[in-house]
């Protein structure tokens, strides 16, 4: 008799719909603050490429001759470099734009740096081929 009911049982009880439910809500509680910061993550990434793309734009410029840097110290030239005619796209992940920074090192070779929200996203060097 004690056998056939146990064998005719069908269904969860509470205490395994609690044991699910409760090791579902752990699952998400771990999750959710991963995919949350997901897209701020992209945004963050996506401005970093696009400092890396601004800075190769820049030092084209500069190789060619196009934007010219004549200061020794740490000069914004984010107007400059908009003036010769290129695009800076406006960041993802905040309000701030991006801004360019330029040294000229020697007669020929220049440090650029491409900041955001006064954090350097990209920096590197750059060399004028055309100079005399």
């Amino acid at each position: 008799m004690i056998k056939n009911k146990i064998l005719n049982r069908k269904g969860f009880t509470l205490i395994e719909m609690l044991m699910v439910i409760s090791l579902l809500s752990i699952f998400v509680l771990i999750a959710l603050p991963r995919l949350i910061s997901l897209p701020q993550t992209a945004r963050e990434k996506v401005d970093s490429a696009n400092a890396v793309t601004i800075f190769k734009d820049v030092q084209a410029g500069v190789m060619i001759g196009n934007i010219d840097i004549t200061t020794s110290t740490r000069t914004d030239i984010t107007k400059v470099v908009t003036d010769s005619g290129v695009n800076i796209p406006v960041p993802q992940s905040t309000t701030s734009l991006y801004v360019v920074y330029a040294t000229k090192e020697d007669d020929d070779l220049y440090m650029i740096e491409i900041s955001l929200d006064n954090v350097v996203l990209y920096s590197g060097t750059a060399q004028d081929v055309l100079s005399d």
